[in-house]
């Protein structure tokens, strides 16, 4: 308890000086956490440069021809694809907005006068916006493509680096391809399905602040556009990270607490591929060739790097004791 004294002397009791203690501890252990998340993300951005380097010297550029196989059909077929949904999803919604715009400009229109302009601001907005979310969906389905069917490219990309770091040898089976293809496949499908349904949500909130909030609105769309930047990236991140921890023979809850232990250092391994992904026609010609070899190397030097600096610290807490 606190007392004050004849000579305005401050006097704590033991309880509240361990008190005052264990909160000092904790507000460094936090400040050395945050600290730890901000060394382990930006360590796992200069990985990437890393990787381009690691891949130069070890001369192994024909790991990218190996990606342009795997991905050059399914550029093909994306964008084949794609443009048959553009140009059918273009011609049927541009005759809803003709009809609608005609509707509410006609003379005997029974709607108000700011339907008219709405009408006018559609027609001239109807180009951009339609551009904007045809290309969120070609981004969004390239990626799971190459992640879904690159995926045991990757995997092996993964296997021979760490067995030039640790000397690991992994035998080649056609069973153990066609399992890491199924696996690519169900894991690209599953995140597909939740990047999907939070995006929308996303969406929906940035709509819905234009019309509650239209003040705010452009800095809640940054932030929930970053949000969204971050979701992706995490993403990426998981599935560069997932091959490793199939290797290590890890199930379901110890990967996801592998995720959440390791979160800063997933965020900025698949920010890379997520920039990559993200450049128009770049993403659909090259980056489905170069980003995969290059963030699958990066994420094992990261792991490599990250194990090493826990042994290290393992010995020098024993050589302290």
């Amino acid at each position: 308890m606190l007392q004050v004294g004849s000579r305005s002397t401050l006097h704590f009791s033991d309880n509240e000086i361990d008190a005052n203690i264990l909160a000092l501890k904790a507000h460094d252990e936090v400040s050395m956490n945050k600290a730890n998340q901000l060394t382990d993300f930006f360590s796992a951005l200069h990985a990437h440069r890393h990787a381009y380097r690691w891949i130069r010297d070890r001369k192994h550029r024909e790991w990218y021809a190996y990606a342009a196989a795997f991905s050059v059909g399914l550029i093909y077929l994306n964008y084949c694809g794609a443009q048959v949904l553009n140009d059918w999803a273009e011609k049927r919604l541009n005759e809803v907005v003709l009809n609608w715009a005609e509707g509410a400009s006609a003379e005997h229109s029974v709607l108000s006068s700011w339907a008219v302009s709405a009408a006018e601001l559609v027609l001239l907005s109807f180009d951009f916006v339609f551009w904007v979310v045809m290309f969120w969906i070609k981004i969004k389905v390239t990626k799971y493509l190459v992640l879904g069917f690159v995926g045991p490219l990757m995997s092996w990309v993964s296997e021979r680096v760490e067995c030039e770091i640790r000397g690991i040898q992994y035998a080649f089976k056609w069973h153990i391809w066609i399992r890491d293809l199924a696996r690519s496949l169900a894991v690209s499908l599953v995140f597909f399905s939740i990047e999907t349904i939070i995006s929308l949500l996303l969406l929906f909130l940035i709509a819905l602040s234009w019309v509650l909030f239209p003040i705010a609105a452009p800095g809640i769309t940054l932030l929930l556009g970053i949000a969204s930047a971050m979701l992706s990236s995490f993403i990426y991140g998981l599935s560069v990270f997932d091959p490793i921890w199939e290797r290590e023979g890890l199930g379901l809850k110890m990967r996801l607490q592998q995720a959440w232990f390791a979160k800063a250092s997933i965020l900025g391994a698949g920010l890379p591929f997520h920039l990559w992904m993200s450049i128009p026609y770049v993403s659909a010609m090259l980056s489905p060739i170069i980003a995969p070899v290059l963030c699958s190397v990066g994420a094992v030097l990261i792991r490599d790097r990250s194990e090493w600096q826990s042994a290290e610290k393992s010995n020098r807490e024993i050589m302290t004791d």
